[in-house]
């Protein structure tokens, strides 16, 4: 059943494929040759335009795309580098402060100093730092302070502190004093509106034995110098950057911030699916992320390259193949109407001539020059105008010829009307001297000569008046052969006043009385006929010896048979004929078709169409 199913979808979707090009295909058979050649010629033109387009377009992007992907990956290297080296800056300073002499000086002795000895403390520090500042010549420091590890030690709320400080501070719980080396954390300072991103480094006594820590240093570093890129002026592409710490938490973003959150969420997913995301990875979106570590301070920065930024960049490359694409299609156009023009000028030509024909002027004159199938055509064209010619001055001898028959045909058709007289007359002189058979017969076989030479009957009769013609028929074959031949007739009456080709029933049942009774004393003639299913069906039967079966296959083969060999079978000429002229007048599925009787005797079937 499924099958089934399947099979009829396919039939179906077969014939909705053929009913679409069939309704595609007709407007264009009613073109004009000219456009026709136009369209198929544009047509074909197009397609390597459009190749040559499609390629070039999908070169223009690749190519692009290779732009774009180079150009961003050298960047981010670039920024990448930038960043560590100012790192490297940052860091040589915070050795420098805690190795200085003076640093390490005042934190080893913290407890000696008090909060009176805050002034002079700072004045020591301070200096230290700033002279560090100019050496190093380090920009984008907000701040640096120097804690010691003594609660009591000194501190002036700029650059020097103690530990007990540390929780009064926002930053307080980012710092793990003993455990790392190196702590890193970014926040906010409100009363500037300004992001910092601090490093925080042990000091250790370098000149103790086991190295202890008296204090740490702090350095707050300004987001935008340590981290800005200033994407807006940097290329020609839309990017963005992203730098995580080592909680995920967002430190620094720049560039096309649209769609942070979109790409945040990438990101985050990136870091879920693989926790150490490769150099590059590719969006759903074909954005690109450049991924890089930072170590050893936990950031993860992430510079993604928009793939929308290439679109504008395209249109602008694709502008040229457009205008070279417009320009050889206009071309195409021009050479496609010149030479649709010239090619189907001559086929106009051999169709005026056919115009001309057609409205009977024969006198052809202008001949379609080439030797190719359009020059053939109007040779053969003329060929045949020639032949019509010949024709027609042959069909005109005929007719005076068939004009000169008929008139002759006039002077003899007084020779019928002589017979029926004298038929009459012996019929009328039969009577007078009570000679009942040949007045019986000149009076059946003047009523056939009526039927078979009345000029004004039709090819078809009533099927009534054939029936009367067999009846005739037999009357004069019974008084010859005294009484031998019964005739039973089985007709409705509906069947009767139908129309039936004239002459279809003698020959069969002249053939019956000539070759079926040959042994026999008597013969029974049966007729039979009723309308079934629309169809006229008409039997001729008789109770003579048959046809053997190898002559009667053969018979049945010859009366189908077109051609004109007939030999040795003269005798079944009239049965041809008839089943002939019912399939030609009526049509190929009607005619009659000859059977033997199982207890003898033969049976001609007739296949009619009902004629009211």
């Amino acid at each position: 059943m499924k099958l089934k199913c399947i099979g009829k979808n396919i039939k179906f979707g077969d014939e909705m494929v053929k009913k679409f090009l069939d309704k595609l295909y007709k407007p264009i058979n009613n073109m004009k040759i000219f456009y026709k050649l136009m369209l198929y010629i544009i047509c074909i033109g197009m397609i390597p335009i459009i190749t040559f387009s499609v390629t070039s377009y999908q070169y223009t992007q690749n190519q692009i795309e290779q732009r774009l992907f180079q150009s961003s990956e050298q960047l981010f290297n670039n920024y990448i580098e930038s960043v560590q080296f100012k790192l490297n800056i940052y860091e040589n300073l915070m050795w420098g402060i805690i190795s200085n002499n003076s640093v390490q000086t005042i934190l080893s002795q913290a407890d000696q100093w008090q909060q009176k000895d805050t002034y002079e403390v700072y004045e020591k520090i301070s200096k230290s730092i700033d002279n560090m500042y100019k050496i190093k010549r380090v920009e984008g420091i907000y701040n640096v302070v120097i804690y010691s590890y003594d609660e009591n030690f000194p501190r002036d709320g700029h650059n020097v502190s103690n530990i007990s400080r540390i929780n009064e501070e926002i930053w307080g719980h980012h710092i793990d004093l003993e455990g790392k080396d190196l702590n890193t954390f970014h926040y906010n300072i409100p009363t500037f509106n300004k992001k910092v991103i601090s490093i925080v480094r042990p000091i250790n006594h370098l000149k103790s034995n086991n190295w202890n820590r008296i204090g740490f240093i702090k350095i707050d570093i300004l987001n935008d110098s340590l981290f800005g890129l200033n994407l807006k002026s940097t290329n020609q592409y839309k990017n963005s950057l992203y730098i995580l710490d080592e909680h995920q938490n967002l430190v620094y973003s720049e560039g096309d911030l649209q769609y942070q959150d979109d790409e945040m969420a990438a990101i985050q997913g990136l870091l879920t699916d693989r926790h150490s995301p490769t150099h590059m990875e590719t969006l759903d979106n074909k954005d690109v992320v450049f991924f890089k570590d930072i170590k050893p301070y936990g950031w993860k920065v992430f510079f993604i390259s928009h793939y929308s930024s290439i679109h504008k960049i395209i249109g602008d490359d694709t502008k040229g193949v457009i205008t070279y694409c417009i320009i050889v299609t206009l071309l195409v156009i021009l050479i496609t109407i010149l030479f649709s023009k010239k090619f189907s000028k001559r086929i106009q030509r051999l169709n005026k001539k056919m115009l001309k024909v057609q409205r009977g002027d024969l006198d052809i004159t202008e001949k379609v020059e080439g030797n190719d199938e359009i020059g053939e055509l109007d040779n053969y064209f003329n060929g045949s105008i020639e032949k019509i010619k010949s024709l027609v001055r042959e069909n005109y001898i005929q007719k005076l010829e068939k004009r000169e028959a008929e008139l002759v045909a006039l002077q003899f058709q007084i020779n019928p009307h002589f017979l029926y007289n004298t038929l009459e007359s012996i019929n009328y002189i039969a009577e007078i001297y009570d000679c009942k058979e040949v007045s019986i017969m000149s009076q059946k076989l003047g009523e056939m000569f009526r039927y078979s030479l009345n000029k004004d009957s039709e090819e078809f009769v009533m099927f009534q008046q054939e029936e009367n013609h067999i009846k005739n028929y037999i009357d004069i074959q019974n008084i010859r052969f005294e009484n031998k031949y019964q005739l039973k007739s089985h007709v409705s009456e509906d069947v009767k006043n139908s129309k039936v080709l004239k002459f279809i029933l003698q020959p069969i049942v002249e053939n019956a009385v000539t070759y079926g009774f040959n042994k026999r004393d008597t013969g029974i003639i049966q007729i039979n006929a009723s309308i079934q299913s629309d169809y006229l069906l008409i039997s001729v039967s008789d109770n003579g010896t048959g046809i053997a079966p190898e002559k009667l296959k053969e018979l049945n083969v010859l009366i189908n048979d077109l051609s004109f060999n007939l030999d040795g079978y003269q005798k079944s000429v009239g049965l041809r004929n008839v089943n002939l002229r019912i399939k030609m007048t009526c049509g190929e599925e009607y005619g009659i078709k000859i059977d033997n009787h199982h207890d003898g005797g033969t049976t001609v079937t007739y296949r009619l169409p009902v004629y009211a």
